[in-house]
């Protein structure tokens, strides 16, 4: 986020209200409180989702 680059987060039980990027865009992936919730294809239609918005 620092760089201005768009962003996949993957939380798990921390809040990504206090400590998500900011200034960027970003999605946010986040699975009843466990990140190994979070599949490879959620994060790949993630990062899909993000590059067609270049």
């Amino acid at each position: 986020a620092a760089l201005g680059k768009p962003i996949v987060t993957i939380w798990g039980s921390t809040s990504p209200d206090s400590w998500a990027p900011w200034g960027t865009r970003h999605i946010i992936l986040k699975k009843n409180r466990n990140a190994a919730d979070i599949s490879v294809e959620d994060a790949f239609t993630a990062v899909s989702n993000l590059l067609k918005q270049q």
